[in-house]
């Protein structure tokens, strides 16, 4: 509430996987998304994975909703010692701030985003997922490429585009993950 927009750890060692940030081509992402979106093209997930490809912005995240206090904190602080004891594949994660109080379709829930490295892996991905599963996170977990966290294309978009291409829940009964494609 009081300005902060996020609460973030990082393990500081290089995973088998990281693809150095300092090759992202940002800005060359952004001229190619104003052409694109300029020309009378269509625009689709594969033109979307095609500029991700091109200008090297592969990370994606695993995310859940979590409501603020104490359920919230505990799920946090599993991802968090997780990250930071080398217990997931992911060397990153974030939790939004609270939004108590604010004008907000999320408000009184934060997003958890633990992060990897390249969603064109898909090994990389369920691995991800895995390893996040036994930290002990049950709640349904969304697959989201941060493309289009940079190109800005969210949920109710004017293309039509699901910006999550994977949900997984966790079934109790039979103790294991199912992870569904959902673009």
């Amino acid at each position: 509430d009081d300005g902060f927009g996020w609460i973030r750890v990082v393990r500081s060692e290089k995973s088998k996987y990281e693809n150095d940030s300092d090759e992202m081509d940002v800005l060359g992402l952004k001229e190619a998304w104003e052409n694109l979106k300029a020309s009378a093209r269509d625009i689709s997930k594969d033109k979307i994975f095609e500029l991700a490809n091109n200008f090297r912005v592969t990370a994606g995240k695993w995310m859940f909703f979590v409501s603020t206090g104490g359920k919230g904190d505990y799920l946090w602080s599993l991802v968090a010692k997780g990250i930071v004891n080398g217990n997931t594949l992911a060397r990153k994660a974030k939790i939004s701030a609270s939004t108590l109080g604010r004008e907000c379709p999320y408000a009184n829930v934060h997003v958890v985003c633990i992060k990897n490295d390249n969603f064109c892996d898909e090994d990389q991905v369920y691995e991800s997922e895995r390893t996040i599963r036994s930290l002990g996170i049950k709640c349904q977990l969304q697959y989201k490429p941060d493309i289009f966290t940079r190109l800005e294309v969210y949920k109710n978009n004017i293309w039509n585009l699901r910006p999550t291409i994977y949900i997984s829940n966790f079934d109790v009964i039979s103790n294991a993950t199912i992870i569904k494609e959902v673009w």
